[in-house]
């Protein structure tokens, strides 16, 4: 039988170190980044992406993060790096090493969705705020993607980064919501059945649109790749589950979540190019196929095919390369997936 997850203790003493440390560097005050790099190689306690969850917050209150916050995050990973491994290049580090900061991302996420677990009305003023607080979470994951989990995120961008590890991490935000919304918890694994039980707010709506205009501002709509992080999205049963359970939150979802129905209007086009283009192959390699098939018969008349041949000509044919279809229906959405029917947010687009 399977075991709860085990609590950890929040120690109050170690956070409030870690979020002096992160409000400092979040802030661009004066802050010591020999000391803060030996404090982020131990990322395993709760209470570090907590800090820096507070810290991204209350910086975004006070108006938008300061521009160089990207590199110096990208030169304190790097020095890091150098400490724990003795080299700046990601080859040397530790696998453990690599996944602790996919995990460190998604729990700054879930932070900041726990600070803000107010009614809508609240988090209606809070709208602005909250997509600087996120899109901080962006600004440092493009910091720290060369030290990610999967090699192909050196080369790709920062919220594909957080698309994977979203998408695999041990605790993971992209299960709120699905009780709420009529599923059941014993349906889901043990260890993310605490996270199926936690509902979404608002919160998690402007979450999933800013995280869908970082998916639209790369420029991609390629879906038979998980290479770059439109085609990854287009194929996450997690990510669509998550944003098909935002668009129930609320009934006025067009107004609330733009860039999410125009995201999943592209990946619904996407998909459709993709399966119509393996079609027109298909029947291209058919027709020349056969077309060579009555020019060997005229030669070949003569010669009578054997048993296994005619019994090839039989057997139908099989269509390989095609993409998977757009995904209808989700586990927690009960089968009311988004409308193909163009809608208000896209016509204006």
């Amino acid at each position: 039988m399977a075991s709860t997850p085990k609590t950890i203790p929040y120690n109050l003493v170690r956070f409030n170190a870690y979020r002096k440390c992160a409000t400092a560097f979040v802030n661009g005050e004066g802050y010591d980044m020999h000391e803060l790099a030996n404090m982020l190689h131990d990322l395993r306690w709760a209470e570090v992406p907590r800090a820096f969850s507070v810290a991204l917050y209350d910086a975004a209150r006070k108006g938008p993060l300061r521009p160089g916050l990207k590199l110096e995050f990208k030169q304190l990973l790097a020095y890091l790096t150098f400490l724990a491994f003795g080299s700046t290049e990601r080859e040397v580090a530790q696998p453990w090493f690599l996944k602790n900061w996919d995990d460190f991302f998604v729990s700054c996420v879930d932070g900041i969705l726990s600070l803000n677990n107010r009614s809508d009305d609240v988090l209606t003023r809070r709208n602005v705020c909250l997509r600087r607080a996120f899109g901080g979470v962006l600004t440092l994951t493009e910091g720290a993607r060369r030290y990610m989990s999967l090699d192909r995120l050196t080369q790709s961008s920062a919220v594909h980064a957080l698309l994977v590890a979203a998408g695999h991490s041990r605790g993971s935000f992209l299960y709120h919501g699905y009780v709420q919304f009529g599923g059941d918890a014993l349906d889901v694994s043990i260890v993310y059945r605490r996270d199926a039980l936690r509902p979404m707010t608002l919160a998690h709506l402007i979450l999933m649109d800013v995280i869908a205009e970082a998916i639209l501002a790369t420029g991609d709509t390629e879906v038979v790749s998980w290479e770059r992080a439109f085609g990854h999205y287009a194929g996450a049963v997690k990510w669509r589950a998550y944003a098909q359970r935002c668009k129930l939150y609320r009934t006025d979802s067009e107004s609330v979540l733009p860039q999410v129905v125009l995201l999943e209007h592209q990946v619904q086009e996407a998909y459709r190019r993709a399966c119509a283009a393996v079609t027109s192959g298909n029947s291209v390699a058919t027709k020349t196929e056969k077309g060579a098939g009555v020019k060997t018969n005229k030669r070949e008349r003569s010669a009578p095919l054997c048993a296994a041949e005619l019994d090839a000509t039989k057997a139908p044919r099989i269509t390989v390369g095609a993409p998977p279809p757009p995904i209808g229906e989700l586990e927690g959405t009960h089968g009311r997936p988004w409308s193909l029917e163009p809608s208000a947010a896209l016509r204006c687009h």
